[in-house]
């Protein structure tokens, strides 16, 4: 009697099931490593991203997509999904790469890592100065910043030492230092809160028992726009004092220069500028300005305080970041003749 057996077709049968099987699955993971690439492994400048608060998952990934970052929507859902992370994406601004891959991208966004920029404000930078700065480093907007600044009453309420020292402005306030600024909607108010934060910190206790307060940070801040050495600004200051006690105006171009919304750095002051109708011009008016004209550092509000014993009534640049100085007209008419002579 003749035996069929009919294990050999069921066997090569599943062979091929476990061959396409496994294709499948080598194929599927080649699909999905190439999915999760970077679009362009080249790219050296970044894209931001703005996620708000509580914004749709998909919607964020939309965004991601159309900005090319990624490869696959339905990739980058399936990864936020197994990984219990489709609906937990920090708000903030982010600088992607299209340069990084998928799980960067997605890294970013599961942890919070928004963007941080440093920035540096100088000392003797006014409100207009760091507005500038923050727009051309890509900080905030000028304009948002100069409306921010502007709210004094928000800013009393909040810093107690602005409404005991009856400050009209923040200028002279807004300490300089170098800032991590976390991108996010409201930059404006951190940087300012950073600033002053900063000031209450190192500024503050430099005033401790000082009657006049106000009068002594409008001092320094001008002779933080006069000088240029640190060892200068004690004797700067003892020019601008002495001058005050004998009431003979400061005639501080630096004040001017505030009047006119400008810098004449290089260049002496036009008579016309002298005459320019300003309360803080000090060619025209006697003592100080009504304000700060700037914002001035530690080393020139420790000179406003400490300032030097001297009879110095007059100085002048030497064009190499020194002065000479003066105690009479005629021998500053002299130290003038010198520089120019330069």
């Amino acid at each position: 009697m003749t035996k069929y057996i009919f294990s050999k077709p069921r066997s090569s049968f599943v062979r091929i099931f476990v061959t396409i099987l496994i294709l499948l699955v080598v194929l599927g993971n080649a699909v999905f490593w190439y999915m999760v690439q970077p679009t362009d492994s080249n790219d050296k400048n970044g894209v931001f991203i703005e996620v708000v608060k509580n914004e749709n998952g998909s919607a964020i990934i939309d965004k991601l997509k159309k900005e090319n970052l990624i490869r696959s929507v339905m990739v980058f859902k399936f990864y936020s999904k197994i990984t219990g992370k489709s609906n937990a994406f920090k708000p903030g601004y982010y600088k992607f790469y299209h340069s990084e891959d998928m799980f960067k991208v997605a890294g970013k966004l599961f942890s919070g890592s928004v963007y941080t920029m440093t920035v540096t404000i100088p000392e003797g930078y006014t409100i207009l100065d760091i507005a500038n700065k923050l727009e051309d480093t890509k900080v905030v907007k000028k304009a948002e910043f100069l409306d921010k600044v502007k709210d004094m009453e928000h800013w009393k309420n909040k810093y107690k030492f602005l409404s005991d020292w009856k400050a009209t402005s923040l200028e002279g306030f807004l300490f300089p230092d170098t800032y991590d600024v976390v991108a996010s909607d409201d930059v404006s108010d951190n940087m300012i809160d950073m600033m002053l934060q900063n000031f209450a910190r190192k500024g503050l206790p430099l005033f401790t028992n000082i009657k006049e307060p106000m009068k002594v940070l409008t001092m320094a801040s001008i002779v933080e726009r006069e000088s240029v050495l640190e060892k200068e600004k004690p004797v700067i200051a003892s020019v601008f004092y002495n001058r005050i006690k004998r009431k003979i105006p400061l005639q501080s171009c630096a004040t001017v220069d505030y009047a006119l919304g400008k810098h004449t750095i290089n260049r002496a002051l036009t008579i016309e500028e002298t005459k320019t109708p300003s309360p803080y011009n000090t060619y025209l008016h006697k003592g100080l300005p009504p304000a700060p004209i700037a914002n001035p550092g530690v080393g020139s509000i420790v000179a406003a305080l400490k300032p030097d014993e001297t009879r110095y009534l007059f100085f002048v640049a030497k064009g190499d970041g020194t002065s000479i100085f003066s105690a009479t007209e005629r021998e500053h008419i002299n130290a003038m003749k010198k520089t120019t002579l330069k």
